[in-house]
């Protein structure tokens, strides 16, 4: 009768507790055999209570055969030493992990992330442990080739031949390699950095443009810019940017000094001006000299001639007039090769004797439309680089595009200086043959030297316009204004308001 009782009472208070394997509940060790994991239960003496069908598979044998059977005499006494201080911390009550390249049976090596979790009794005292171990051989093979691709670049990186920075396209510089930080004169405790607050004025329109360009399109070739140093001094670079998430706006940017390319084309340059400048003065002084001489002498041969009633006296004036003319002629040349003095009238009257001398020289219609106030230069090199512009683009519609009219431009608004050339030739060539490509690029190198950008354009009457853009001039005032000494535009110049200034 008690046993009766005692059984139903065993019935109401609910079923009897469930047999265990190895710690694990019976019901839950079927679903084991399904778990892509490799599944074991080890007690105090080393010996398998349980493993899974997966862990069985693994080494070659039913998993009936392993377990009851010792660690060690599975593993084999070499792998068992590799991870007998793993177990021991285990049996010590630590939580273990660890990742290990295994052998399985049918002789094929994987990585292995294996993790050991002590099986505590309700006492709370260690009876063996639990290991689960994870086959991540695809996961360490991507891991390996994105670390072989990432090699090179790693290299560049920390090789420091360019400057390499993560940025976003607000204008935080938020990392950076240690070139970039010599080219701009920061330290790596003064990041992040703002490329924004650092970029000059005059080239915020062409970051304008780089970002829309990359926001659409994801990449922006290399396009050139000055940065404002620590200092306070400014370094020319050559900058490109990739973006790296759309939806973050982040990207990588290499970055070029070139301060050394700056100074070699501005040491090239100078010399080319002094070049022209002797030249110039050996026309006008010594051709010029010698012409005028020649002249003299033929209007005086003539006069004798005449008055001794001789025939010849014709031949002398007709030899005394083609004199003058050279003498004309040479000393437009001059002009064309070293302009006198821009300074003393300002760039608008030098590009006037330009487009005369372009007329007597060549026989064409070359004038300059009136701006709209005239303007004088407080930095010859500035009118220098925008006068020679302004030729090289002259000289090419004529010896290239056969104009026979061209018409300059010159306008300062706001923050903008605008020279433009037109000009009713046939147009650029589209591939310019070998050589002639060179006056281009040297007025592309005059206009980065003063903060500039060269843009060709068909005309829409035909022909090609060329126009040369500085943003944020200021060396550029009005002739009044030179006088007496007021700031100008210098002191009026006006910002152009950045959205993306935060």
């Amino acid at each position: 009768m008690s046993q009766l009782t005692t059984g139903k009472r065993k019935r109401r208070s609910g079923v009897a507790a469930r047999p265990s394997i190895g710690g694990i509940e019976a019901a839950p060790v079927g679903l084991l055999d399904h778990v892509p994991l490799l599944i074991a239960s080890v007690d105090q003496n080393l010996r398998y209570r349980y493993v899974n069908r997966k862990y069985g598979e693994w080494f070659g044998l039913p998993p009936g055969r392993i377990q009851g059977r010792l660690v060690r005499d599975v593993l084999g006494p070499k792998r068992f030493r590799v991870i007998k201080g793993h177990i021991e911390k285990a049996l010590g009550g630590e939580r273990v992990h660890y990742e290990w390249q295994l052998t399985n049976g049918g002789g094929i090596t994987k990585w292995l992330e294996v993790t050991y979790i002590p099986d505590l009794d309700a006492r709370g005292r260690v009876r063996g442990f639990f290991a689960l171990i994870n086959d991540i051989e695809d996961r360490k093979r991507a891991a390996e080739t994105l670390r072989r691709s990432e090699a090179p670049f790693r290299r560049l990186y920390e090789s420091n031949i360019i400057g390499i920075i993560f940025a976003d396209i607000h204008g935080n510089i938020f990392n950076s390699n240690d070139e970039f930080l010599r080219i701009v004169g920061y330290e790596r405790k003064d990041l992040p950095l703002r490329w924004l607050d650092m970029t000059p004025p005059e080239w915020l329109p062409l970051d304008e443009e780089a970002i829309e360009q990359c926001i659409t399109k994801g990449v922006v070739p290399t396009w050139e810019k000055e940065y404002i140093r620590k200092d306070g001094s400014r370094v020319p670079i050559l900058v490109a940017v990739a973006m790296l998430d759309m939806e973050a706006g982040t990207c990588i940017c290499p970055v070029l000094d070139l301060s050394d390319r700056s100074r070699l084309e501005k040491a090239l340059l100078e010399q080319s001006e002094t070049e022209r400048r002797r030249l110039g003065q050996d026309l006008h002084d010594g051709l010029g000299q010698h012409l005028t001489g020649l002249a003299f002498l033929g209007k005086a041969l003539e006069e004798r001639l005449r008055d001794r009633g001789s025939p010849e006296a014709k031949d002398a004036a007709k030899i005394a007039t083609l004199a003058e003319q050279a003498v004309s002629k040479a000393r437009s040349l001059a002009q064309l090769v070293s302009p006198v003095a821009l300074h003393a009238g300002g760039l608008v009257p030098a590009l006037t004797r330009l487009a005369a001398n372009i007329q007597d020289v060549f026989d064409i219609s070359c004038v300059v439309v009136p701006a709209s106030e005239d303007m004088t230069t407080r930095d010859d090199g500035v009118a220098t680089h925008l006068f020679h512009i302004t030729q090289e683009a002259v000289t090419n519609a004529i010896k290239h595009g056969h104009a026979k009219s061209i018409r300059i431009r010159v306008r300062a608004r706001d923050s903008r200086l605008t020279l433009s050339i037109q000009d009713d030739g046939i147009g650029m060539p589209e591939k310019p043959e070998p050589g002639e490509g060179l006056g281009l690029d040297i007025m592309r190198h005059r206009a980065r030297m003063i903060g500039a950008a060269i843009e060709h354009r068909e005309s829409p009457g035909g022909g090609t316009t060329v126009v040369c853009t500085q943003h944020g001039f200021r060396h550029i005032a009005t002739s009044k204004e030179a006088k007496d000494g007021s700031p100008g535009s210098e002191g009026r110049r006006q910002k152009k308001k950045n959205p993306r200034r935060g």
